[in-house]
């Protein structure tokens, strides 16, 4: 703020040393001392102006950059933490390249009202004040007068424009996000293009959004030039009435050279604060105004006050009880879940199993609190899942999936991404239970190896098993495994599970699988059908009563 101040100051001042300067030498008195001094003098006020002016303007370009800096870690945290609290419906609708596009259409607008009040607006307007001070002081009232016209008449001009541009610019940043999401979406899936051979078609898509984008742009941007096109002509008209009054005057004889300089400097350097500023007025009124839809639509997550944490005793009895629980899908005309009821004791193992699409990982999905139930409750060692806030309910209850995400980064990174504070031994351990020992002794970086977007480095069962490395890290009470030993062979498999079942000997697992080979030493296996919980008994039982655990069991031989 100091230094937009100073700069706007001295930026001021610079075209009245100029005509100083002109005054005397056109004054032909060189020959005295006095004037060749003063001369000196205001030379060297002249050219400091110069010299700190564009000095300054480079520190600004400084600061500005470390402000926007600023501004993206300060309202990327918010909106992860906006992201971080949807539920699993809401990335239905959104992907990486919505998301992305909309947090930086945000740090723009954000930069923008912050670097405008604390930059954009101080400088024109100390520029303004201080050039018609000095035109007052040397009594050229009729440039005064004309250029409060042209201010006024430039304001209600953007001000016109400005309430035009908005509607234009919300459907610029709705065209934005999503180009954006095709662009992202497209180059995450280029591969399916390549399999295919269906470049064309798969490109076809991507140029369909852009052309809504172009259509869009174009429509913005046409309003925007016939603002800016009426403001030249406000310029150019105060500038041919200035102008001509000070050439009449220095024919006239009541206007010196140095005067003449002075007013002409002026008109220059004084429409540049005044568009400057007038422009800043639209791009901020704008900016406010998506910037505030924006946090309106992350406002309830931002502002909600955060759950009472309740405190859970992992020696109930009961780990886990359903009763009644129902859930359905948005748009869907049944449910996907139906009446579920049952008890899990604390310490079994259980495996869960049924056909695609009975209703399983929808069940694991409130378990984690991606979904809230139709109706139905559910406890967790006697605590209902409503009253538990995240950060305790991930804490107890960890999640192994057949889709392991991995983070463009280190094998040190995405272990720690479980367990934050572990130690490079306790990484270590947890890669040997997750029977990546051997793996791990060949990677030349070890834990500062780079493991490529999504993971792209490892096989599919190597990303399982880092995904049971996370879970060995954070120990929690309740582990489910969904699917997670799917791109595991079968011996394999069942070492990871043995290690598994050792580790957590006294906690509650269950399993989520169609291989017979992982439902050895079960306590309960439970049949799931058409979103009901089917049957439900150990192995011997339902072999002989249950015809899809029957054929399964066949089928496994």
């Amino acid at each position: 703020m100091a230094i937009t101040i100073g700069t706007s100051i001295i930026f001021g001042i610079a075209p009245f040393a100029l005509s100083k300067i002109t005054d005397l030498v056109a004054s032909g008195n060189l020959a005295a001392g006095i004037s060749s001094n003063t001369i000196f003098l205001w030379a060297s006020i002249y050219l400091v102006c110069l010299a700190v002016g564009r000095f300054s303007s480079t520190l600004s370009l400084y600061f500005q950059s470390m402000l926007r800096l600023d501004v993206v870690n300060v309202l990327s945290k918010i909106y992860f933490r906006y992201i971080i609290g949807q539920k699993a419906d809401f990335f239905t609708i959104k992907n990486s390249g919505d998301l992305s596009q909309e947090l930086n259409q945000a740090n723009n607008d954000f930069y923008v009202i912050i670097r405008s009040f604390s930059g954009s607006v101080v400088s024109p307007i100390i520029q303004i004040a201080s050039s018609f001070l000095v035109l007052l002081y040397t009594e050229n009232y009729p440039v005064v007068v004309y250029f409060i016209i042209y201010i006024l008449a430039f304001s209600i001009n953007n001000a016109y424009f400005t309430k035009k541009l908005y509607d234009k610019k919300i459907k610029l940043m709705d065209a934005g996000r999503q180009s954006h999401s095709v662009l992202v979406d497209s180059i995450a899936n280029i591969s399916v293009a390549k399999q295919y051979g269906s470049f064309d078609f798969f490109f076809a898509r991507y140029t369909g959004v852009l052309d809504q984008d172009r259509a869009t742009q174009s429509e913005y941007w046409r309003t925007t030039i016939l603002m800016l096109l009426l403001n030249t002509t406000l310029f150019t008209t105060l500038y041919v009435v200035s102008f001509l009054q000070v050439v009449y005057g220095v024919i006239a004889g009541s206007v010196t050279i140095g005067e003449f300089v002075m007013v002409a400097s002026y008109i220059v350097i004084l429409a540049s604060p005044i568009e400057n500023l007038g422009s800043m007025f639209t791009e901020v009124n704008q900016s406010v105004m998506t910037f505030g839809a924006f946090l309106s639509r992350i406002r309830d997550q931002v502002t909600r006050a955060p759950k009472a944490i309740s405190p859970i005793f992992s020696n109930n009895k009961i780990a886990l009880k359903v009763t009644q629980l129902s859930f359905s899908y948005m748009q869907s005309s049944h449910n996907a879940l139906e009446d579920v009821s049952f008890e899990i004791r604390s310490g079994n193992s259980i495996i869960w199993t049924g056909e695609s699409g009975s209703g399983k990982s929808t069940l694991v999905k409130i378990l984690t609190g991606q979904y809230e139930p139709s109706s139905g409750q559910i406890q967790v060692f006697g605590v209902n899942l409503e009253d538990i806030d995240p950060a305790t309910l991930n804490g107890t209850v960890g999640v192994v999936s057949q889709d392991v995400m991995i983070f463009k980064d280190t094998l040190r990174f995405n272990l720690l991404m479980a367990k934050p504070d572990a130690d490079d031994n306790q990484l270590v351990e947890a890669l040997i239970n997750a029977g990546l020992g051997e793996f791990f002794d060949q990677l030349p970086e070890k834990l500062d190896t780079l493991l490529g977007d999504r993971g792209t480095k490892l096989s599919g069962g190597q990303r399982q098993r880092i995904s049971f490395a996370r879970l060995f890290l954070t120990s929690p009470s309740i582990v489910i495994v969904d699917e997670g030993t799917s791109s595991l062979d079968v011996v394999t498999e069942r070492k990871v599970l043995e290690k598994l079942a050792d580790y957590f000997k006294t906690r509650t697992v269950i399993t989520i699988s169609h291989r017979a080979s992982a439902m050895v030493n079960s306590d309960a296996i439970f049949v799931f059908n058409r979103g009901r919980l089917q049957d439900r008994g150990t192995r011997s039982e339902l072999k002989g009563r249950n015809p899809y655990f029957a054929q399964l069991l066949e089928l496994s031989l």
